[in-house]
């Protein structure tokens, strides 16, 4: 039985060729540059689709009416750029989650025209500098090219958590991409990680537009 509640909300207008992945991890590099993207969008955002874990129900104090309320996690669609953007509050804490859900998600987002998943995340290291270096681990040959090409740097190095899964699994199901992790020594959130890795993200974009 599938362990994630999927509802579907507003439907997308137009196509979407890049996902693009940020949840809370290392120095919440990814959800907060994901939330970046979201803030910046000159046009209205749809609430594609929301995706309901185990246990993600909880009581809201921050609120009088007593209510609890599920804890999801969201996809957006961003018409600039033909984005989907996934975000939330929290990520599946067990490898097995991890993978149902990126199934999950990965087999919403195909039909929207989606040919290209790319994470958000941090990488740790043990102190920053005024500048953060962004590093990058592509699925294909194409994003490689284009991430050395816009300044990425490459690490010997595992990337744990959904980031991994979604660009895993996205090369299992033929989605170009990989991860895009900013360098943080784990403040959380790391704003000037985020921003660090928002920055690669278009570069990396701009890159892939310019080459057609």
């Amino acid at each position: 039985m599938a362990r994630i509640l999927v509802k579907a909300l507003e439907k997308p207008l137009g196509r979407y060729e890049t996902l693009v992945v940020g949840l809370p991890g290392i120095g919440l590099v990814g959800a907060t540059a994901a939330g970046l993207l979201l803030d910046r969008a000159a046009q209205p955002l749809r609430l594609v689709y929301g995706f309901y874990l185990p246990g993600s129900l909880r009581l809201t104090h921050a609120e009088a009416d007593g209510l609890s309320r599920p804890r999801g996690i969201w996809m957006h669609s961003l018409r600039e750029g033909g984005l989907l953007v996934l975000t939330g509050s929290d990520q599946p804490h067990t490898p097995s989650l991890q993978f149902e859900l990126a199934s999950t998600v990965l087999r919403r987002a195909s039909p929207l025209g989606c040919e290209r998943v790319l994470t958000l995340g941090g990488y740790q290291v043990s102190s920053v500098g005024a500048s953060r270096r962004v590093y990058f681990a592509a699925n294909d040959m194409q994003t490689y090219r284009y991430a050395l090409r816009v300044g990425l740097s490459t690490f010997d190095g595992q990337v744990v958590g959904a980031a991994g899964v979604f660009a895993g699994l996205g090369r299992a199901t033929g989605l170009r991409g990989g991860c895009i992790l900013g360098e943080t020594d784990g403040e959380v959130p790391d704003a000037a990680a985020a921003k660090a890795v928002v920055e690669a993200l278009d570069r990396l974009l701009a890159s892939v537009e310019g080459a057609r």
